[in-house]
Order: C-alpha cells, then sequence, then structure tokens
C-alpha cells in the first residue's frame, strides 16, 4: 500500500511507510466526498496540515490508473491479454480499497476480486488479510516445490519453516 502513495509521501517529506495509514483513513471514511472535506495528515506525520478529500481521491485515482494503464500494457505484450477468463486477483493492503476490484475491471474489461490468503493453520488472524497474500502464497508455493520442509535450508543455517515462523512471529505485538 505505501507504492501507491509513495510519490506524495516524499513531496510532503513524509515517510512512504506511513502512507498505508492515511489510505486506510481515506478508506474508511465516507464514500461520498464532500466538498470541503478534509483529511487531517498527522498519519504522515505532518502536524497542522490538511488536505482535501477529494484531492486525495484524486491522486489515489490517477496513481492506481497510471499503475493499472502499465500492467495492462505489460500483460498485452507478454501475449496474456487473452489468458485472463478467471480474472484478475487482487493481493496487497491497496488491494482493501473500497471499489478498487470495480476500478479494475473497468480497466482491464475482467473480473476483478480481492485475493486472501488461504490454507494456513495456527495464529494466522494478524496475517490473513490480503497485506500477506503474496507472501504466503510465495511459501506455500516453495515447500510444495521442496516437498519436506526440513530439507530446505537457508544461507544463515537452519531451515526455511523455522525462519518463517520467526519472522510471523517478529510481525506479532
Amino acid at each position: 500500500m505505501g507504492d501507491l502513495l509513495d510519490n506524495k509521501a516524499k513531496a510532503k517529506k513524509a515517510s512512504s511507510d506511513s502512507t498505508p495509514a492515511l489510505l486506510r483513513k481515506l478508506d474508511e471514511e465516507e464514500p461520498k466526498t464532500k466538498k470541503g472535506d478534509e483529511i487531517d495528515l498527522s498519519v504522515l506525520d505532518i502536524t497542522g496540515k490538511k488536505v482535501s478529500k477529494e484531492l486525495l481521491v484524486k491522486i489515489v485515482e490517477a496513481r492506481c490508473e497510471e499503475i493499472f494503464d502499465m500492467a495492462k500494457e505489460k500483460v498485452g505484450k507478454a501475449g496474456f491479454k487473452m489468458a485472463m477468463p478467471a480474472g484478475i486477483v487482487l493481493t496487497g493492503g491497496t488491494s482493501l480499497l473500497r471499489d478498487l476490484p470495480k476500478f479494475t475491471q473497468g480497466v482491464f474489461g475482467v473480473a476483478a476480486r480481492v485475493g486472501y490468503p488461504s490454507g494456513l493453520t495456527g495464529m494466522i488472524e494478524e496475517i490473513s488479510d490480503p497485506s500477506f497474500a503474496c507472501v504466503q502464497g510465495l511459501i506455500k508455493y516453495a515447500l510444495e516445490e521442496e516437498g519436506d520442509s526440513e530439507s530446505i535450508k537457508v544461507k544463515s543455517g537452519g531451515n526455511l519453516k523455522d525462519k518463517i515462523v520467526e519472522w510471523f512471529k517478529s510481525l506479532m505485538p
């Protein structure tokens, strides 16, 4: 989600790490933007500054359109334009933005939905939203490809499964 407003964050001298908080705040607000609505930029560590919600929505829409247009062009060049009968699955924190699947469908002309991680067990509540779908899919794929997870070693020693468990534990408060 941080990539979506990275340019705007840099322009405002804010950390791109804080842009997901701004996008969540924008998405939590009422869907209808009224003239004069403002959003406090304190989530970007910019105190005393407010920005028009209408302006922020326009920035997010323009950035999404720019990213999706580039993706559409690359998909077409790779020869996969006609190979999307199942549609597009959106992952990552930005995929949680209201109406993004509908917006995606408008750009690509195929069905779009938000992808959530599946097939994991244990204490996964903290990592069960689309922000973690890609990494979980890659981990599952690696484990399936390599077979026995005990045989997968990482350079620093230990097995991959233990490293992954430790990484997920580090994300929990």
